[in-house]
């Protein structure tokens, strides 16, 4: 049974690079910092030298061949995309909900659907629809013209005041 020792994070750090080197992803800077780290740490100098050793065994090693195959179980998509619909559905059906209850309940909408024109009176051509302002427009101006002012409208308009 070997001894435990410490190690340090920096030879943990280089550890990891010994792997990264061997599948050759290390940059030249890290390549630097790994020869520098291992020329002085003997510790990391024999496990560098052990997984090189033991990265060669492995790929210079012949393929095993398997007595059974390895079959892997395939994925189901039906049941993800069934959620993906309901959700959808819940959510167009939510939002129709939400609109028609919002339109139900609320008391101005009511109180506009019933003063509101009838489908005749909004369409008939003989009788055009004007606003409240533009009615009274109308009115006034279809209305017989008022006297001139004088003296005699000034009693007219008050009746208890008598005239100058």
């Amino acid at each position: 049974m070997g001894t435990l020792k410490l190690t340090t994070q920096r030879c943990d750090r280089v550890r990891a690079w010994v792997s990264v080197e061997l599948d050759g992803e290390l940059s030249q800077f890290e390549i630097a910092l790994l020869r520098t780290h291992l020329a002085g740490c003997e510790d990391c100098r024999k496990f560098a030298a052990e997984a090189r050793a033991f990265t060669g065994e492995l790929r210079s090693a012949p393929p095993e061949r398997l007595d059974v195959p390895i079959s892997l179980p395939r994925r189901r998509r039906g049941s993800f995309r069934s959620v993906q619909v309901a959700v959808a559905a819940s959510a167009v059906a939510a939002v129709g909900l939400g609109s028609v209850l919002g339109s139900l309940g609320s008391r101005d909408a009511i109180t506009a659907r019933s003063a509101a024109p009838s489908t005749l009176e909004r369409v008939s051509p003989a009788r055009p629809q004007i606003g409240p302002g533009l009615k009274r427009a109308v009115e006034l101006e279809s209305a017989p013209p008022t006297p001139p002012a004088g003296p005699s409208s000034d009693v007219e308009r008050h009746p208890g005041k008598q005239p100058v």
